[in-house]
């Protein structure tokens, strides 16, 4: 709830003043670049509570096939034949809105993999916002994605704070650590879902961490024969 209040608030307020700005006459310069910053904030906070909104509604998804026993919807039916591709369009993203684009370093191959393109995004770009929430500015965040004899092994390695043993064994939604701490935003539903979808989709997750070494994500899927090959 408080992460949906955040977001509201945000968007309330500023569209508030903008409001107010419509009723006068007119607007000199530097109003009319408020306005424009704040339209810019109205939009960032959207995109915000848009995230939260499709991350509860996939967790409620995830949480009914399971309960249904019902895996069928996560069975391969389609090669992810470039999945190198999507890693390099999620990147390119958040390099545009983001200062830390030199923080980003990107080294990966590519293979077909027998996963839906939206499950493949939405653990990646999970992953990724992690990475560069946990990692201060300057710090490095690596992706490497390599081809094996019968796996696409993607690892996402931050500078971050990192997790112990005890916190890595007890990963699960709407769980945070140390957030009084370390002041993240989110509500901790990111990486639980990014581990549910990679292993509902026959993947690997496992984590590599410890406490102020930062963590490496390491994801393994099983290579596809795609059609025609």
């Amino acid at each position: 709830p408080h992460e949906f209040r955040t977001s509201l608030s945000g968007i309330l307020g500023y569209s508030n003043i903008i409001s107010s700005y419509a009723r006068r006459d007119t607007l000199g310069t530097n109003e009319i670049n408020e306005v424009c910053e704040m339209a810019r904030e109205i939009n960032d906070e959207g995109k915000r509570l848009h995230r939260l909104t499709e991350n509860f509604l996939l967790y409620s998804q995830i949480q009914a096939m399971m309960a249904s026993r019902n895996d069928d919807e996560f069975k391969p039916t389609s090669v992810l034949e470039s999945p190198s591709e999507i890693i390099k369009d999620i990147v390119v993203d958040f390099s545009s809105r983001s200062p830390r684009a030199n923080d980003l370093v990107t080294d990966v191959d590519n293979a077909p993999i027998g996963l839906a393109f939206y499950h493949f995004y939405k653990i990646i770009y999970e992953l990724l916002d992690n990475a560069i929430k946990f990692s201060g500015a300057g710090r490095s965040v690596e992706i490497t994605a390599r081809s094996g004899a019968d796996t696409y092994q993607i690892c996402i390695k931050d500078t971050g704070y990192g997790m112990s043993k005890e916190q890595i064994k007890n990963i699960s939604a709407y769980n945070q650590y140390d957030r009084s701490l370390h002041e993240q935003q989110g509500t901790g539903l990111g990486l639980f879902i990014a581990k549910l979808l990679t292993e509902l989709n026959g993947g690997r997750f496992a984590i590599e961490s410890a406490p102020n070494r930062g963590t490496t994500i390491i994801l393994d899927f099983p290579i596809t024969i795609g059609s025609g090959q």
